[in-house]
């Protein structure tokens, strides 16, 4: 099988990495950050992991900061999805998962 993304993906990922890892240093006080890319076979896997001071997601609704509504409209531009899980005081996790789109099946 051969697997490929579109290919805005590659530039789609790092745009997304670079503005989470910028909320890190912005916002959480995180001591370590995880960056992972993986794929399996259906999906890339972005995560990026803080150990930060974690915030309440439906707080964060309310804000609408800037840097997530890009995040999930980029993801959204290529029908994948986004998942942010994070706590006061246990840290962030974004993961974003785009699908592989596949020829020669």
């Amino acid at each position: 099988m051969q697997a490929w993304l579109p290919p805005s993906g590659g530039r789609l990922r790092e745009a997304i990495a670079r503005e989470a890892l910028h909320n890190i240093v912005k916002h959480s006080v995180a001591a370590n950050a995880t960056v992972r890319l993986e794929a399996d076979r259906a999906d890339i896997v972005l995560s990026v992991i803080d150990d930060g001071l974690g915030f309440d997601p439906q707080a964060e609704r309310a804000m609408n900061g800037v840097g997530l509504i890009s995040m999930r409209e980029r993801v959204g531009q290529v029908d994948g999805q986004m998942t942010l899980t994070s706590k006061p005081n246990q840290g962030t996790r974004i993961e974003v998962r785009v699908p592989l789109l596949s020829a020669g099946v």
